[in-house]
Parts: structure tokens; C-alpha cells; sequence
């Protein structure tokens, strides 16, 4: 379950780019585009927290979205301020995570039902969209090469986006 959100573009004016020194207009552009970056990290964060029902699970393979695969509705992912776990009917791993950017978690299972997946580290982008969390993985067929190389004789490896959605439990 991993995925994640929100880009912030700055625009300077063309006269004070200009100047060798920021105007004043400039400064306090700045300073309110540095506000808007902490506030979209801290919203980021705060929004995270709490129970997560999973929905779908949606993967993009060598650029082909395939179909939607639907949860039963009985699956669910927690996030605290540094942990995470996910449960379900038949399994449950949990782990710790921490922000990399006001985008990006990296999580680490240190509790699992399936051993391979003890200590396994990944990168997450958390997005959000109408009440929703979506965590993204991206990995590039080199990346899947050094976790599983290919063997003699078997199809070339492929890049994969793999999108997570879930809605708030209860909701």
C-alpha cells in the first residue's frame, strides 16, 4: 500500500529578476510562497494521520493502465506520525515511515506475516484528491532488475507504477 501529492510553482516578476537586489514586492512574494510550501508540507502530514480504508489498487505497466483491481473493503492502512500498518483478513505488516519531501514517504517494514518483506525499503509519493489518499510506486525495469534480474531466456523487465487508493474509514 504506498502512494502520494502536491507540486508548488514559483514565479518571479521579470523587473525584479532584473534588479541585482529583491524588490519588496519580491520579498514578501517569497516569503508567502515559502508560507503556502510549509503549509502544503504540514497539511501533507496532518492529513496522513488516521485510518485508511483501501479501495483499488491500479497498475500502469510500460505506460498501459490495466484494469482497476477493487478491494473488499476490508483492508485498511494507519498512519501515525512516524508509523504505518496495514491489516487485513489475512495478513498484517506495519513499519515506520518518514517524509522525505512535502510529497514523498519512505517507508520501512519491520513487521510482517510474509519474511521477505522484513526490512524492505521503499520511496512513496502521497497524493490527495477529493478526500482521498493515493500512495504511488514507481520502479523502472532497472530498478526491478537489481530486486529480481531477469534470468536466461525470460521477457525483458518492465517499468511499473503501481497507484493505492483509499478513502478515510468510516467514510
Amino acid at each position: 500500500m504506498r502512494h502520494l501529492l502536491v507540486p508548488l510553482v514559483l514565479a518571479l516578476c521579470a523587473a525584479c529578476s532584473a534588479q541585482k537586489q529583491p524588490s519588496i514586492a519580491s520579498a514578501s512574494t517569497n516569503v508567502a510562497a515559502d508560507s503556502r510550501e510549509q503549509s502544503t508540507a504540514a497539511t501533507s502530514k496532518q492529513l496522513l494521520l488516521g485510518k485508511w480504508r483501501h479501495i483499488d489498487l491500479v497498475k500502469i505497466v510500460n505506460g498501459t493502465r490495466l484494469v482497476p483491481q477493487p478491494s473488499n473493503g476490508e483492508n485498511f492502512a494507519e498512519f501515525g506520525p512516524t508509523t504505518w500498518s496495514s491489516t487485513g483478513p489475512n495478513f498484517r505488516s506495519a513499519g515506520t515511515y518518514r517524509w522525505i519531501d512535502d510529497q514523498t514517504i519512505e517507508t520501512t517494514i519491520i513487521e510482517s506475516n510474509l519474511a521477505i518483506q522484513l526490512g524492505m525499503v521503499s520511496t512513496k509519493r502521497v497524493e490527495f484528491d477529493q478526500g482521498k489518499l493515493q500512495l504511488i510506486v514507481e520502479q523502472t525495469a532497472a530498478d526491478l532488475a537489481k530486486i529480481m534480474p531477469p534470468s536466461a531466456g525470460t521477457r525483458q523487465q518492465m517499468d511499473i507504477i503501481v497507484m493505492t487508493r483509499f478513502a478515510r474509514a468510516g467514510s
